[in-house]
């Protein structure tokens, strides 16, 4: 080979190598690119998905809760004007010394002895309202118990439910 020729062909090579060499990186840049905008769509698909599956099971959740919450409203609003019955009957309480309020949400009942903790709706002072009568609580306690259980079970899945502030009758001048 003579020398032109080498010369020819290492200027060839070297021509050859200017081109395909920065094609090459650039192929390969084009490539690595392609493929994190791909890993890129696949993330952000499986994120999309999980804030999918995350809202249905809230929306599950949401719908399970109502569903309890209003079977709670109903059984205590089913036994409501048998509560009333028996607060007319075995309480009398005056309405409260801070704000003149009459309606109070019930916090515990004393078994024993029939006394109700109250707290006042409206300002929130706590009071206790005696039963009239020891004896005519223990006929009738068993009922008032189960009738706080479910107001109690009621409170803790609807704690602004309405129904559940009560008043007691006034005491009259005779009692």
């Amino acid at each position: 080979m003579s020398d032109t020729q080498i010369l020819v062909l290492t200027v060839t090579f070297l021509l050859a190598t200017v081109v395909v060499l920065p094609l090459t990186y650039l192929a390969y840049r084009k490539e690595k690119r392609r493929h994190e905008i791909t890993l890129q769509r696949e993330r952000a698909h499986r994120a999309r998905e999980a804030r999918l599956r995350r809202q249905e099971e809230e929306i599950q959740k949401r719908q399970k809760e109502d569903q309890v919450r209003n079977r709670k409203v109903a059984e205590y609003d089913a036994r409501r004007p048998h509560f009333k019955e028996l607060r007319d009957r075995l309480y009398v309480s005056p309405t409260c010394t801070k704000c003149a309020s009459h309606l109070v949400h019930i916090v515990s009942l004393s078994a024993e002895t029939g006394v109700l903790t109250c707290r006042c709706n409206k300002c929130g002072t706590v009071r206790r309202v005696y039963a009239n009568s020891k004896d005519a609580f223990l006929r009738e306690g068993g009922e008032l118990a189960a009738i706080l259980r479910i107001y109690h079970a009621l409170e803790q899945h609807y704690p602004d439910y309405p129904g559940l502030a009560v008043y007691f009758p006034e005491p009259t001048a005779g009692t």
